[in-house]
């Protein structure tokens, strides 16, 4: 028993440890300025949509309204068996785009990573950005931004910001708001450590002669969801320079998941994938994660039963204030959608809980998921 809980505490300790390691990483990184560039570079983004009608027309405004120069980009778009509204508003902002357009149409869907791989290979440009259809970003000078920075930073792949959009305050908004900025904090900073593990696909900037040499998604299009951490991989191995875009002009919003039905479906299928990566990194982390979880949950239930293990208590308190520091307004997390502090404090009490059952829906969902499209 004693091992037993020695071997809780430590990794409980290094949970905390490397939590820490981040936020003074993140705390002290110096961020790096890119300036206006005299020429820019030629540029595609590709994005696949399926039953989006909600979100076009949001995304369409944002793309029209770039300052990006109009000869030096184009947008390939794939309405991928849409049953919805789409087709209508593709049709009615047809003619209204400042750059060149292909438009790619599905009868049947056929999932997002074979049309963004379906599209890619017919690209010219320099530079390759996917983002997707429910996104959008709020400044004119968003493909400026995300290209200047690459560019600052010898990148061949830029990682940009995600955040959630303004919304009202719910428990599902506050719930998927806090932990977006748990894996907004690792993902940057594995990044500048030179050790990537994470990353969105929603807003990837990469050269098209990277997409190339690594064959795309060509490796992983039979796996459901993954196309942004598998090509990071990829990306890694290949030695490629690996940037994160922290300029506020790069930050692409995205809505949540209004239910708890797309919410969890959304949790399984980010899961699921951990069981075909291949990097350690992601492997230690996320087994890390669910380690505390599990020490956290059988600590805190000893308690119940022990009384000498009431003092398991102070374990979940300090977890719950390590992680509730991100909310802190001395750190710098200026990407982050605001959400109430207090509620967040309270919804991380739940978290091993919420990763524990993750976890177990994730394993029975394994084999389901192989063949479904995103």
């Amino acid at each position: 028993m004693s091992a037993f809980i020695i071997c809780g505490l430590v990794c409980i300790s290094a949970y905390i440890l490397f939590f820490w390691l981040n936020l003074l990483t993140d705390f002290f990184w110096k961020e790096t300025k890119s300036n206006e560039l005299k020429t820019w570079p030629s540029l595609t983004i590709l994005i696949s949509s399926n039953n989006d009608a909600p979100h076009l027309n949001a995304l369409f405004e944002f793309l029209c309204k770039q300052e990006y120069p109009k000869t030096s980009w184009s947008l390939f778009f794939t309405n991928d068996g849409s049953t919805d509204a789409s087709d209508q508003i593709i049709q009615s902002w047809k003619n209204r785009f400042p750059c060149q357009v292909r438009w790619f149409e599905q009868n049947l869907p056929r999932g997002k990573k074979i049309n963004l791989q379906h599209m890619a290979e017919q690209v010219q440009s320099e530079w390759i950005l996917t983002t997707d259809a429910d996104c959008y970003a709020t400044s004119s000078t968003f493909l400026k931004s995300r290209v200047a920075f690459a560019l600052s930073q010898n990148a061949e792949l830029s990682v940009g910001a995600l955040q959630y959009a303004n919304g009202p305050i719910k428990l599902i908004n506050c719930l998927q708001i806090t932990e977006h900025r748990v894996l907004d904090l690792l993902t940057r900073n594995g990044i500048r450590w030179n050790t990537p593990y994470l990353c969105s696909g929603t807003n990837m900037l990469y050269k098209t002669n990277l997409f190339n040499a690594i064959n795309g998604f060509k490796s992983h299009l039979h796996i459901a969801s993954g196309d942004d951490v598998f090509m990071l991989n990829a990306a890694y191995k290949h030695k490629a320079t690996i940037c994160y875009d922290t300029m506020p002009e790069s930050v692409i919003s995205t809505a949540v998941p209004d239910t708890w039905s797309e919410f969890w479906n959304q949790k399984i299928r980010w899961a699921s994938k951990s069981k075909y990566n291949s990097n350690p990194w992601n492997i230690i982390v996320g087994g890390l994660v669910m380690l505390t979880s599990f020490f956290v949950i059988l600590f805190t239930l000893m308690s119940l039963v022990y009384n000498g293990f009431l003092y398991f208590y102070v374990i979940l308190i300090i977890k719950v204030f390590t992680e509730w520091t991100m909310f802190l307004p001395g750190l710098k997390n200026k990407n982050a959608t605001q959400v109430n502090p207090w509620m967040a404090f309270g919804i991380l009490w739940v978290y091993p809980v919420y990763a524990a059952v993750i976890f177990i829906l994730a394993l029975g969902a394994l084999k389901t998921l192989k063949k479904q499209s995103w």
